[in-house]
């Protein structure tokens, strides 16, 4: 993973597991920075099962609405 650049930006991470993913693109932009697709080549894991349920997605698509409709005051760090 090559290195990220981008301004400074305190942002108040709220969620964890797959909701992360939502939060980490969305907050940002919002924000008013811009989000840039990096190509990469994804690979069938070769034993197990996935941890994410179907129903994992429902908390997901949430998130991402709760981000949508919230006032972006309220992703900055406070201070």
């Amino acid at each position: 993973m090559g290195p990220i650049r981008m301004k400074s930006m305190l942002v108040n991470w709220e969620y964890g597991r797959h909701e992360f993913c939502a939060e980490m693109l969305l907050k940002p932009v919002r924000l008013g920075y811009h989000a840039t697709e990096v190509p990469t080549n994804w690979v069938k894991r070769p034993e197990g099962e996935s941890k994410n349920t179907f129903m994992r997605n429902f908390k997901f698509a949430s998130a991402a609405w709760k981000i949508r409709f919230a006032p972006k005051e309220s992703f900055r760090v406070p201070g």
